[in-house]
């Protein structure tokens, strides 16, 4: 590890030293034939910084941004609906059942379970619709949506907003799906987790 750093930081600097050389080259040879080194090392500096860590910085401006917009990020429930008895069935009460049945449709702390078919004929759920919402990071939106088919009404939505930081950050972590997402929950072991996506059947049909 510790080896692996210093190879980096080496071939960092070797890079930086090439490419500020290089461009002096270009300055006394297109620019000006007295341009210096310490010149050249400015320019080289901004197009090292706009090449490496620009997407970057200016997605994390742009990630901020929609993260402070509390009506866009976030569970939101609009309408909250009581179904009626007919809809509502036992929990599964083993692992082999649980694994037959649409975890999400799962209620009031797992002890009622929602009649899929019937679910499914009153309510459109879309659990991910991936949007990309800028470019440069890039920069996606990920939204779960409830809405009651016979009017079209949207009853709730979760929305997740994740910055994946730009090429270098990609690379860096073998295009694993790596970034950062808000809204960010914590528990009381300050372990990150958000639930929303999964939670928002529950929270618009709680029958509690």
């Amino acid at each position: 590890m510790v080896i692996g750093i210093i190879i980096y930081l080496v071939v960092f600097f070797l890079f930086w030293i090439a490419g500020t050389f290089l461009t002096r080259f270009c300055l006394r040879k297109w620019v000006n034939k007295n341009s210096g080194t310490g010149k050249a090392f400015a320019i080289f500096t901004v197009i090292y910084y706009l090449i490496f860590m620009g997407d970057r910085h200016l997605s994390s401006m742009v990630f901020n941004y929609y993260c402070s917009d509390k009506e866009l990020v976030g569970l939101h429930v609009y309408e909250r609906i009581e179904l009626p008895r007919d809809m509502l069935l036992p929990p599964p009460k083993t692992s082999k059942e649980r694994s037959k049945i649409r975890s999400s449709l799962l209620i009031d702390e797992e002890s009622k379970l929602i009649d899929e078919q019937k679910f499914n004929r009153l309510y459109d759920y879309r659990y991910l619709i991936k949007t990309t919402i800028f470019p440069i990071g890039p920069i996606f939106k990920y939204e779960a949506s409830v809405r009651r088919k016979v009017d079209g009404t949207l009853l709730g939505k979760a929305v997740e907003i994740r910055n994946r930081h730009g090429w270098l950050d990609r690379f860096a972590n073998e295009g694993a799906n790596s970034g950062t997402s808000c809204p960010r929950y914590y528990d009381n072991s300050g372990s990150f987790y958000n639930y929303d996506r999964a939670a928002l059947i529950d929270a618009i049909f709680d029958q509690e």
